[in-house]
């Protein structure tokens, strides 16, 4: 990346755990300062410990997503670090629930962290890239968001309407030198995943090999292997680079060949 990059402090949120913890280990090697966002201060701190001696560092900022108040906490912590100049949307909640079991609280849980916590940290981002005429917008969405799982309608349905934000976002602001892109992991070995198949496994009365080993028979992988967050980190490194100044507006399946649409 260019001097002018590694000097735009960059934003992770869900990063104590998984993909946003590897991008945000990432970005800090590569000599970028990022605000780490997650609930877990302990997590946040090994977080932390694990980027020094990077040419980059890693500020924890302890805030819970789920609420306005959270997001106005993470702002405020970046403010406190230097102007935002990239912006990783990745923190997220998925519960495998059946849809004629979900309730209003069940989907405004899903739309309140996978979309509002995106809608407010950009909107409190924006200001500062339109002045600097610059900025990287990434949101990390889901293969769901194009491939519904019918025992995460939330989930899917909060996802596609990332992707749509993304869009919208890359439409409104590409003049001001922001880039909008949305990533859509597939199959990723992540604490969240880990989650979702463990609970899939409680209710069917089974065990998660059993659920993953049918997962991965009704959607084969075709690479032959499940993601790692380091593959989705990679993408997020280049999105962010001047090599992809001409890249906005994009939706980057990152699955291993499971997506079969063109």
């Amino acid at each position: 990346m260019s001097d002018f990059d590694l000097r735009a402090t960059a934003l992770v949120s869900g990063a104590s755990d998984g993909i946003g913890r590897a991008v945000a280990l990432s970005l800090a090697e590569s000599g970028v300062r990022v605000v780490a966002v997650a609930r877990r201060q302990d997590r946040l701190e090994e977080l932390a410990a694990d980027a020094r001696g990077f040419a980059g560092s890693i500020v924890p900022a302890v805030a819970d997503l789920g609420s306005a108040a959270g997001a106005a906490i993470a702002l405020q912590f970046a403010a406190e670090v230097g102007p935002v100049g990239v912006l990783i949307n990745n923190v997220g909640i998925s519960e495998s629930v059946a849809f004629h079991n979900t309730d209003d609280d069940h989907w405004l849980r899903a739309i309140e962290l996978n979309l509002l916590s995106a809608v407010r940290l950009t909107r409190g981002c924006l200001p500062g890239m339109r002045s600097a005429r610059w900025g990287r917008i990434i949101n990390i969405a889901s293969i769901a968001a194009r491939q519904p799982d019918p025992y995460l309608s939330a989930y899917s349905a909060s996802k596609a309407a990332l992707v749509n934000l993304s869009k919208s976002l890359s439409l409104a602001y590409a003049k001001d030198g922001i880039t909008s892109n949305c990533i859509l992991p597939g199959f990723t070995d992540t604490a969240l995943m880990r989650g979702s198949i463990k609970a899939a496994a409680e209710k069917a009365g089974t065990t998660p090999d059993r659920v993953l080993e049918d997962l991965l028979r009704r959607s084969p992988i075709p690479v032959g292997r499940l993601g790692q967050p380091k593959d989705i980190a990679s993408a997020v490194r280049f999105l962010i680079s001047d090599d992809a100044s001409w890249i906005t507006g994009a939706t980057l399946n990152i699955d291993g060949g499971v997506t079969r649409s063109a």
